[in-house]
């Protein structure tokens, strides 16, 4: 997703809410434009994402037309 050979962890939206807090608690002055994909998890998944491991499970909220991707 990020167009980088290293994978991007995912993580449920509870974990990501908290790590995000975490994040802007220790950074209170950081841009919003110097934040990078690796800062913080994302519950978020692409269309043609390859899962590399783990399990768990999904909801799809948009297809088509109406995804981030279109």
């Amino acid at each position: 997703m990020t167009g980088e050979s290293l994978p991007l962890a995912k993580e449920c939206i509870a974990k990501c809410i908290q790590r995000q807090q975490e994040f802007e608690g220790e950074n209170p002055n950081m841009k919003p434009e110097e934040r990078t994909p690796h800062d913080v998890p994302s519950p978020c998944l692409l269309s043609g994402t390859q899962i590399q491991m783990g399990e768990g499970w999904f909801v799809c909220v948009v297809v088509g037309d109406m995804t981030c991707e279109g």
